[in-house]
């Protein structure tokens, strides 16, 4: 008898040991797994994929309801579509955005009106084109770079300014230097006082203009290295004329018709 008391008692406490081993809790823990949005989602989730409902899971009452399933993770599990890119109406069109060609190039109203004010002022600046077709600079740059990436238009950069062209073989070298020249008010005259009057020494230069003897110097000089106008010595004096390039340019600018 006394033997199968203690039997008993042993299956007892062999029962309580497995009731309370780490493998019931293991169990316990992936039942709660189950359920990760219990207690009216009162919790947030570790990450956003951790609102899974289970296949298995039984209708909900109204003391533990599930996480709504219009989330990012709603679709985890189900089949993937490859990422396509969005494209526009046409094949001109890449995710909504229009290809800019040459045939395309000056459809944009503001564009060509910026290369209007290149064509009629050879030589102008981002400042003045900016006044002339009211457009901000960053705008304007934006057109600017387009039509010199596409070689509609050539630029001069000298001193930190830019200075814009038409590109169509229309200005040389030495004609655009004669245009760049011509845009500012002092070395305009001193060009404009010896083509008409030939051989014009530098003192007389000056003293027609009314500038200092050393800024026509600074001017003579830079109207020699462009090719413009040559020097032949005279005594003491030096005295200046206009190449027949820089002649023929002139020429040209005051033949053609104003815009």
């Amino acid at each position: 008898m006394w033997v199968r008391r203690g039997m008993a008692w042993i299956v007892l406490a062999l029962c309580l040991t497995v009731a309370v081993s780490p493998l019931s809790l293991v169990t316990v823990s992936a039942e709660a797994a189950r359920f990760p949005c219990s207690a009216g989602c009162s919790s947030a989730p570790a990450s956003p994929c951790d609102r899974v409902e289970h296949p298995a899971q039984a209708p909900p009452s109204p003391a533990h309801r599930p996480c709504s399933t219009s989330t990012a993770c709603a679709g985890v599990g189900g089949p993937k579509e490859p990422f396509r890119a969005p494209r526009g109406p046409d094949e001109g069109r890449l995710s909504g955005l229009r290809r800019i060609y040459r045939k395309n190039l000056f459809e944009h109203p503001g564009r060509a009106a910026v290369y209007d004010a290149i064509v009629s002022n050879p030589g102008i600046d981002l400042a003045a084109i900016s006044r002339m077709v009211l457009m901000n600079r960053q705008t304007l740059r934006y057109h600017l770079d387009l039509l010199e990436s596409h070689h509609t238009i050539a630029v001069v950069r000298e001193r930190g300014t830019a200075r814009y062209f038409e590109n169509s073989g229309r200005y040389g070298t030495l004609e655009q230097r004669v245009f760049l020249r011509l845009r500012s008010p002092t070395a305009g005259a001193v060009i404009a006082l010896i083509g008409s009057n030939p051989g014009i020494a530098q003192s007389e230069i000056a003293a027609r203009i009314g500038c200092s003897a050393p800024t026509v110097r600074w001017h003579m000089h830079r109207l020699l290295e462009d090719g413009i106008v040559t020097a032949q010595r005279d005594g003491r004096s030096t005295r200046y004329h206009l190449t027949s390039g820089g002649s023929a340019t002139l020429h040209q600018i005051a033949a053609a018709p104003s815009a």
